[in-house]
């Protein structure tokens, strides 16, 4: 728990050295997205941080859907499967609908 208030030194090392380089990349394409009006506007961060939260769940939530489900979420097949959902999911919140498309996304 001390390194997630940043108590520790190699915990924040490596959010300076890759976690903070790597969201600044992505919260920007976010904005450029928004820019060239593909992207709803808002808060590139808090897109980001949704993003973040509907994959990164899936994962520590997996021990829990097992004995619930009484399946592997982290089979292949699953895995797939909830790649597909995620990629509907984001498209749907962050991308504008095209104009001509009667409120369909391509």
């Amino acid at each position: 728990m001390r390194a997630s208030r940043g108590g520790s030194a190699q915990f924040q090392r490596i959010v300076k050295q890759y976690f903070r380089p790597l969201a600044g990349k992505l919260a920007e394409a976010i904005a450029d997205g928004q820019a060239k009006g593909e992207f709803r506007p808002g808060n590139p961060q808090q897109y980001l941080l949704s993003i973040i939260a509907v994959v990164v769940f899936y994962f520590i939530n997996a021990p829990v859907m097992r004995m619930v489900s009484g399946s592997d979420p982290l089979s292949p097949d699953l895995i797939a499967a909830r790649r597909a959902a995620v990629l509907d999911f984001i498209s749907a919140a962050l991308f504008r609908e095209k104009p001509n498309s009667g409120g369909e996304r391509d």
